[in-house]
C-alpha cells in the first residue's frame, strides 16, 4: 500500500524531529531561559522591586526545577509560558535518560539469552562492513570494540547492533555475550597479535557441546601467517565445540575481483591470448597475480599459451622475485613482465610501457591494486588518458576496462556508475570496493573447512548416485543422506565434518602431514595398498564410533528414523561393497586438500 504525499511527509518530519532532537531541546531550552528572564524583569517592575541582571539569570535558571516560578505575581505572558515550558523540557530529558540506561542495561541484559547471533571483536572498516552486511542477511549482531569510546566504557546502541566499548581479551565479557550459543565469531582487530589472543581464549570458553560448532572467524593481515595458520588449525581436534578459520580479506579480494571481473572467460578451454597490467603489488596485487594465473592454467588446457602480464611497482622487480620463489609454477603459466615505475613520475606520464613489443597480446584489462585508493584513481585516470593519446588497442571498439580497488562504493565510485554524462566519459573504469564485497556473508562464511566437507558429501552422492540411488525429493526422512548439503540434516552435516577433522588424524598414522600447496603441478599423492586398507578401516572404525555415540544400534535393515544400521558391524563383516566407499573415501583426501592449496607430504 502506497501511502499519501501527507503521510509521507509526516513521516520524514518525525525522522527529522528525531534526528536533531538534542538541538531542539537546546534551542527550546534558551527560548525558556529568555522568555523566563524578560517575564521576571516586567513581573519585577510592575510590583516596584528592584533585581539585578544576575538575580533575573538566577532565577530564570531555577525555572527548570520548579523553584523559582511562584516568588511574585506573574505580569505578561512571557513568564507563564516560561513557567511550564522550562519543567516540560526537564521532565523530557530525564525521561529520554531513563530510556537509554534501561533499554541498555535492558539490552545487555538479554544478551545472556541470546540465540544464533553473530559477535564481531573490531570496530574497524572490516568489523563495520561485517556488521552491515550480516545485519542485512538478517543476523543480530553484536560489536565489541576495543578503542575507548568519549574516555570511558560504555555501550552504544545503533540502528541494527549492539555496540559494546569494552576489552575483547576479557572472558566475562565474552560470556556475558553468550558465545556459547552465538553462530559465528570473529576477530578482526587491527592487531594480529590481539586477535590471535582473542583465539587463544575461545578454547576455554565454549565448552557446551553443539551439533553444530561454533565457527571462529580470525583476521590476520600478513597473507602468509594466514597460510601458515590456515594449514595448521584446518584440522585441529583440540575443541570439537569450535571450528576456528583463519583469513585475509586481501587474499579473498584476488579472488573474488577474479570472479567479478575476470580478463577471459572462466568456462573456455580454447583462451585467446590475454595481456594483463597489475599496477601496484601490495597484499591486493599479489592475490590478484597469483589468482589470475591459477585461473588461466585451470581454463587453459592442452593449450601452451601463456598469460602476459605486466607488473607496476616502484619494487617490482624485487617483489616478482619473491612471488615468484613462493610460487614456482607461476612461470609456467605466465610470462610475467615487471617495471619498476613510480606513478607520480615522468616515466610513467609519457606513457611508453604501453606500448607492446610485436609478439605480445594487446592489453586485455588493467587492474589498480594500491592500498591508497586516490593513488589508484589517480593511476587509472592517466591509464585511460594515455591509452587515448597513444592510440593503444586501435583495432578494438570497446575501451580497456580499468578496475580500480577501493574500499567501499562511495564518492567517485558511485559518480561514475551514475546514468549521467559521466558515465560515457568513465565508463570504462571500473570500482571494486573489495572490503564491502569481501566480508559479505556469502563469502566469508565459504571456509576452507565447510568447502571440505561439503565436498565429502558431494563425492558420496556422487558414489550413490552412479551406483543408480535416486536423490531424496520427500523432506520427511530429515536423515536422508542423498540430498544436497542444502538440505542435509545438520546431524548429517556434523557426520562430514566430523571426517573431514580426522584427515589428519589418517595421515599421522602413516607418517605424512599436510603442507601449503605451491606447486600447483606436483603430482597427487597416492596411498599404497596396504595404506589405503589400513585408512580404509580406520575411517570404518571413526564412523562406528560416531554412530553410537549418537544412539544408532545394529540391525539388518536400516531405519534412519529409529537409529538403526546395517553396517554397523566390524571390518571383517562388512559387506565388500560397503568397504569399497570407506576406501573410496580415503583415495578422495588428496583431491580435497587440492580444493584448499594443501598437499600431503611424508615426513618418515
Amino acid at each position: 500500500m502506497q501511502l499519501s504525499l501527507k503521510q509521507t511527509q509526516g513521516i520524514q518530519l518525525l525522522q527529522w524531529i528525531r534526528k536533531h532532537q538534542w538541538c531542539i531541546l537546546v534551542s527550546v531550552a534558551a527560548i525558556a531561559f529568555f522568555l523566563g528572564y524578560v517575564g521576571f524583569h516586567r513581573s519585577f517592575q510592575a510590583a516596584g522591586l528592584a533585581i539585578t541582571p544576575f538575580d533575573l539569570i538566577y532565577l530564570s535558571i531555577q525555572l527548570f526545577v520548579l523553584q523559582s516560578g511562584t516568588i511574585i505575581p506573574v505580569a505578561g505572558w512571557e513568564l507563564q509560558v516560561a513557567r511550564f515550558l522550562a519543567p516540560a523540557l526537564t521532565f523530557y530529558s530525564i525521561i529520554i535518560f531513563l530510556l537509554l540506561v534501561f533499554q541498555e542495561r535492558g539490552k545487555r541484559f538479554f544478551l545472556r539469552f541470546a540465540r544464533d547471533h553473530v559477535i564481531i571483536c573490531g570496530g574497524n572498516a572490516i568489523g563495520s562492513s561485517l556488521s552491515k552486511n550480516f545485519h542485512a542477511a538478517g543476523y543480530k549482531v553484536i560489536t565489541v570494540d576495543s578503542r575507548i569510546r568519549d574516555g570511558g566504557k560504555g555501550s552504544l546502541l545503533s540502528s541494527h547492533e549492539l555496540k559494546m566499548y569494552e576489552d575483547p581479551t576479557d572472558t566475562k565479557i565474552l560470556s556475558e555475550l553468550s558465545i556459547e550459543n552465538a553462530r559465528y565469531f570473529f576477530a578482526v582487530e587491527y592487531d594480529d597479535g590481539l586477535n590471535m589472543e582473542i583465539s587463544s581464549l575461545l578454547q576455554g570458553i565454549v565448552n557446551i557441546p553443539r551439533l553444530c560448532p561454533l565457527y571462529c572467524f580470525i583476521h590476520l593481515n600478513n597473507p602468509d601467517l594466514t597460510t601458515l595458520f590456515r594449514e595448521k588449525e584446518i584440522f585441529s581436534e583440540s575443541n570439537k565445540n569450535i571450528r576456528i578459520e583463519y583469513f585475509n580479506i586481501y587474499q579473498l579480494a584476488g579472488w573474488l575481483l577474479l570472479r567479478d571481473r575476470s580478463p577471459f572467460p572462466g568456462d573456455s578451454g580454447n583462451l585467446l591470448p590475454v595481456h594483463v597490467m597489475i599496477v601496484g603489488l601490495g597484499r591486493t596485487g599479489e592475490s590478484v597475480l597469483i589468482q589470475l594465473v591459477k585461473k588461466w592454467r585451470n581454463n587453459r588446457r592442452d593449450s601452451k599459451e601463456k598469460i602476459v602480464i605486466t607488473v607496476i611497482d616502484r619494487i617490482a622487480t624485487k617483489k616478482i622475485l619473491w612471488i615468484t620463489a613462493k610460487y614456482r609454477s607461476l612461470t609456467e603459466y605466465a610470462e610475467i613482465i615487471p617495471l619498476d615505475l613510480e606513478i607520480e613520475s615522468p616515466e610513467f606520464l609519457d606513457g611508453h610501457f604501453l606500448m607492446n613489443p610485436e609478439h605480445f597480446p594487446s592489453l586485455t584489462m588493467i587492474y589498480c591494486c594500491f592500498g591508497d585508493e586516490t593513488l589508484n584513481l589517480v593511476a587509472a585516470l592517466e591509464l585511460q588518458k594515455l591509452i587515448k593519446n597513444n592510440d593503444i588497442r586501435k583495432d578494438e571498439s570497446t575501451d580497456i576496462p580499468i578496475v580500480v580497488r577501493t574500499s567501499y562504493l562511495v564518492g567517485f565510485n558511485r559518480m561514475i556508475q551514475e546514468k549521467n554524462g559521466l558515465l560515457k566519459k568513465y565508463g570504462n573504469i571500473l570500482p571494486f570496493p573489495f572490503i564491502e564485497r569481501t566480508c559479505s556473508p556469502d563469502v566469508i562464511l565459504y571456509s576452507d573447512f565447510e568447502m571440505i566437507a561439503k565436498a565429502i558429501h558431494e563425492g558420496y552422492l556422487f558414489q550413490q548416485l552412479t551406483s543408480g540411488r535416486m536423490m531424496d525429493a520427500d523432506d520427511s526422512d530429515q536423515e536422508s543422506p542423498m540430498k544436497s548439503w542444502e538440505m542435509l540434516s545438520e546431524s548429517l552435516k556434523a557426520s562430514n565434518r566430523e571426517q573431514a577433522t580426522d584427515i589428519r588424524n589418517k595421515l599421522t598414522m602413516i607418517g605424512c602431514e599436510i603442507v601449503p600447496s605451491t606447486m600447483w603441478d606436483e603430482p597427487l599423492f597416492e596411498f599404497t595398498r596396504e595404506e589405503l586398507e589400513k585408512l580404509s578401516i580406520q575411517e570404518h572404525t571413526r564412523w562406528m564410533e560416531e554412530k553410537i555415540r549418537n544412539g544408532w544400534t545394529f540391525g539388518p535393515i536400516r531405519d534412519n528414523e529409529r537409529k538403526i544400521h546395517h553396517c554397523l558391524v566390524p571390518w571383517e563383516e562388512l559387506p565388500e561393497n560397503e568397504k569399497e566407499k570407506d576406501r573410496d573415501a580415503v583415495r578422495a583426501i588428496p583431491v580435497l586438500l587440492q580444493k584448499v592449496d594443501l598437499s600431503i607430504r611424508r615426513v618418515r
